[in-house]
């Protein structure tokens, strides 16, 4: 009875998605396969791509109202594409219909008839949102997923007590099911909160280490278009700034045969709704500014798993370090419990004052930039 809850939701929302345009269905479905197949990693999570989609499905894009950063977010289109849409606009005024898009040189009849699901032409409308509206007309979305390998893997098997003294994280300490819930409340592109959890096959559920639930939480609070802000994000939440050089956390498409798609394009700031649990940043953030110059900034503070290598000197403390990121998210066995958020706790387990730390790093960078001098 305990996953009666799981199963009946998860079924209730694949009805509600089969209700979609199965033409849509086919275009998403086209897209995916096509990012499958140029994917250089295989195992990139790509819910925030999905969402995209599935958002102008429901909620189509107004091409007269759409500007750079509306249109990229398709994921259908080049920049030199979504720059020929945007300079038709400007020389002939607003989209009367659709049939406009084939006088555009840049623009296939393949891209036209991809782009056409999620995509409207209406007169643009001036902004009248309101709070009252976020909450009364909010869609709620209820994202439940279950999974149970049948056959017994290793992790699972019984062994006796001798052997798990001497290796303890032969035996994984948790059941082989895994458990998603996801809920979110957004208004159109505007305002976006919701809470995700997730418990991976082997993790303890409510007992041991775990006596919270789920192993992973996640929460935001996200608004677009707010005073003078483009975006403010609060809780957990992506950067995507200076073509992954600088900072870029989620879904890129890597090298594809199409290399006006080698530039990457996305918002600055977004809503982590998804489940990885590496690839996102915890505390606060803003985007000010206007289409010319922008301005954004902020503050993350959250443990990444790791395996450290302890220091208990002074002598050894700047020559500890890592032996290796976790970025699995797997919390089965002791061991990667232990490891769990150990970066951020490396400096608390160093049983040393805090000013022979200090005095310590001034004198290393004061070396270091007598070297390069």
């Amino acid at each position: 009875m305990k996953y009666f809850l799981f199963f009946t939701v998860y079924f209730l929302t694949v009805l509600s998605i089969a209700q979609n345009d199965p033409e849509s269905q086919k275009v998403i479905e086209k897209r995916i396969e096509f990012i499958g197949e140029n994917l250089e990693d295989s195992d990139l999570d790509l819910t925030v791509f999905l969402e995209d989609l599935y958002f102008f499905l429901e909620n189509p894009l107004n091409l007269n109202a759409a500007g750079y950063t509306d249109l990229m977010k398709l994921h259908l289109l080049t920049d030199v594409q979504v720059a020929s849409i945007i300079n038709y606009r400007k020389k002939f005024g607003q989209f009367i219909t659709i049939y406009e898009l084939g006088a555009i040189p840049e623009l296939d009849r393949e891209v036209i008839e991809m782009m056409q699901p999620f995509i409207e032409i209406k007169p643009v409308e001036k902004d009248n949102f309101k709070w009252k509206y976020a909450f009364k007309y909010g869609r709620h979305e209820i994202l439940t997923r279950y999974e149970r390998v049948i056959e017994d893997k290793a992790g699972y098997l019984e062994y006796p007590d001798s052997i798990l003294a001497e290796n303890p994280n032969k035996q994984y300490l948790g059941s082989p099911d895994k458990l998603y819930l996801r809920y979110r409340n957004q208004y159109k592109d505007r305002i976006s909160w919701g809470v995700t959890a997730e418990k991976d096959a082997g993790e303890e559920f409510f007992t041991g280490s775990q006596q919270n639930g789920f192993d992973f939480y996640s929460a935001h609070l996200f608004a677009r278009k707010m005073w003078k802000f483009d975006a403010v994000a609060l809780g957990d939440y992506q950067v995507k700034i200076g073509q992954g050089l600088t900072m870029w956390s989620g879904f890129a498409m890597g090298k594809t045969p199409n290399v006006f798609n080698a530039r990457r394009n996305a918002d600055i700031l977004r809503p982590y709704t998804s489940v990885n649990e590496s690839l996102y940043l915890r505390g606060g953030a803003f985007t000010l500014g206007s289409d010319k110059i922008q301005f954004t900034g902020f503050v993350s503070y959250k443990g990444v798993d790791a395996n450290v290598n302890s220091a208990d000197t002074l002598e050894s403390i700047f020559d500890a370090g890592f032996s290796s990121f976790q970025i699995s998210g797997y919390h089965r066995t002791p061991g990667e419990i232990e490891d769990k958020t150990k970066y951020r706790n490396l400096l608390p387990e160093v049983n040393l004052p805090i000013q022979e730390i200090i005095s310590e790093l001034e004198l290393r960078v004061f070396t270091h930039r007598m070297t390069y001098l």
